[in-house]
């Protein structure tokens, strides 16, 4: 990864890591130009472990990139807050999908 996104996607991790119990990592996928871009923080042994979630779509933006992003956590229920939050930021209708993303393993 380029410096600066690593050092953003370590800031974040360090944030949820500190927030979110049992925190295990995410996985962000980006379409560009319909080929997916994949960067994952989740460990593959800690993949099994997954029993929460939290899908956030990611917006639209230059050059028809779109893509999402997903939330790893030990238990479930972990991202009911954060949840609420993205539903308030982002004036969703409903809350994003939580804990039924398929696993990570």
């Amino acid at each position: 990864m380029a410096p600066q996104l690593d050092g953003l996607i370590d800031d974040l991790s360090d944030s949820l890591t500190g927030a979110i119990p049992d925190y295990l990592g995410l996985i962000v996928t980006v379409l560009i130009d319909g080929f997916p871009v994949v960067i994952s923080t989740l460990a593959e042994e800690d993949s099994a472990d997954a029993g929460g979630s939290l899908l956030l779509t990611l917006l639209p933006g230059i050059a028809a990139a779109t893509g999402t992003v997903v939330f790893y956590s030990g238990g479930t229920g972990a991202f009911a807050d954060l949840a609420d939050s993205a539903r308030w930021i982002f004036n969703l209708d409903r809350r994003p999908a939580q804990d039924t993303f398929p696993s990570a393993a």
